[in-house]
C-alpha cells in the first residue's frame, strides 16, 4: 500500500498483495480525511462485510473516505 499524506486528506493507494487488516489498521491511524484508490486486480473491497467494518470506523473516526 502507497500512502500520500499531503494537505487535508490523506490519498491510500490499494494495491493486489494488500490485505484488509493492513488496511484497516492504517485508516484508524488518521484524522484526515481519506481517499482509497483501488488497483484493477485488488481483492479488498468485494465482499459486502468489508464495507460494514469500513463504515464502522469511519463513524469511530468521524472522517469521510472516498473511493476512486
Amino acid at each position: 500500500m502507497k500512502r500520500n499524506d499531503s494537505g487535508n486528506f490523506c490519498i491510500l493507494y490499494i494495491e493486489p498483495g494488500d490485505d484488509r487488516a493492513t488496511l484497516l489498521r492504517t485508516i484508524i491511524g488518521q484524522q484526515k480525511h481519506i481517499v482509497l484508490m483501488l488497483a484493477e486486480q485488488s481483492k479488498l473491497f468485494q465482499r459486502p462485510e468489508e464495507f460494514v467494518a469500513l463504515k464502522h470506523i469511519k463513524r469511530q473516526l468521524d472522517v469521510s473516505i472516498f473511493f476512486v
